[in-house]
C-alpha cells in the first residue's frame, strides 16, 4: 500500500470515529433537554401561563424529532406508539388549556422516554 492510500484510510477512519462519538454524545444530552422542556410545559400550565406552555411545547416538538429517531434507534417500538399518542394528547391539552391533562401527559412522555432512551455505549 502506498502512503497516499494509508493516509486516506486513516483520515476517513478518524473522521468516522469522530462523527460517531459526537452523534452519540449529542444523543446522551437529548434526555436532559426534553425533560427540562416538558417540565416547563407542565409548570406553565399549572400556573395557567398558556403562552409559555405553548412556547415550551413548540421547543419540545423541535426536540421530538431527535427523540423520535432515538427511540426508534433503540428498538423501543412498543412504546413508540404510546409516545406518539401522548405527544398528540399533550398538544391537545395545551390547546384546550387543561392543566391536569398537560401535567399528566408531560409526565407520561418523560417516563416513557427515560425508559427508552439509554445512551449507546462506546465499544
Amino acid at each position: 500500500m502506498s502512503n497516499k492510500a494509508i493516509t486516506r484510510i486513516l483520515f476517513w477512519g478518524v473522521l468516522t470515529i469522530f462523527l460517531l462519538y459526537f452523534t452519540i454524545l449529542n444523543l446522551r444530552f437529548t434526555g436532559s433537554r426534553y425533560a427540562e422542556v416538558l417540565d416547563t410545559v407542565s409548570k406553565s400550565a399549572q400556573g395557567e401561563d398558556w403562552q409559555s406552555a405553548a412556547d415550551a411545547l413548540n421547543r419540545f416538538e423541535n426536540f421530538w424529532n431527535g427523540a423520535e429517531y432515538y427511540v426508534q434507534f433503540n428498538n423501543a417500538d412498543q412504546s413508540f406508539s404510546t409516545l406518539n399518542r401522548d405527544v398528540e394528547n399533550l398538544k391537545a391539552a395545551v390547546l384546550s388549556r387543561k392543566a391536569y391533562e398537560t401535567d399528566l401527559y408531560s409526565r407520561n412522555i418523560k417516563s416513557l422516554l427515560d425508559n427508552c432512551t439509554k445512551p449507546v455505549p462506546l465499544p
